[in-house]
This record gives C-alpha cells, structure tokens and sequence, in this order.
C-alpha cells in the first residue's frame, strides 16, 4: 500500500479534514466498491472512457449504501480519435 499513500499524500494534504480509507481488495471493482459503501458516508468513484466502467456505474447506482459521486476523469473530455471533425466533440456534461 506504500504506492497508494504516495499518491494519496497531495490530496490528503490539500484536504486536510478529510478522512481518506485506503482500501485493497482482491475483488472486482463493482463489488469492492459496493463493499466499501457499507462504511462510507460519500463514495466518490472516477471513471473515463473506458468501457468496464459501466458495470461498476450501473453496481454502485443501484447497491451503494450511501450517497456516491460520479466524477468523470480528464480523459472523459477529450474527443475520441477522429471524432469532431463532422460536428461537435463528445463531452460530458457540464
């Protein structure tokens, strides 16, 4: 766990007053993170493009047993290659 408090460390220094958990689990991300909302008080789950996420979106919106946040990544706002060119790039919404 000694790389997940690495990267942990800036965010726990920039938001002193609050608690972070690091938490590994041999699950699945799906239910690692339904598991982790059992003693969360707010799940705030990243997501970009990437296909697999869907699962775990779809997981925690109906089994989550606290409130969650969805916050997309950088990645979910740039265009996909060759998108843009016939019209506007893919965003989410703002």
């Amino acid at each position: 766990m000694g790389a997940l408090s690495a990267v942990l460390r800036p965010w726990r220094e920039k938001f002193p007053g609050v608690t972070v958990v690091p938490d590994v689990r041999r699950l699945s991300p799906a239910r690692a993170l339904v598991w982790a909302s059992r003693r969360a008080d707010l799940l705030v789950a990243g997501f970009g493009r990437e296909a697999a996420w869907g699962p775990v979106v779809d997981a925690l919106a109906h089994h989550a047993r606290c409130p969650v946040v969805f916050v997309p990544s950088a990645s979910a706002h740039r265009p996909i290659s060759g998108a843009g060119r016939d019209g506007p790039s893919p965003r989410a919404p703002r």
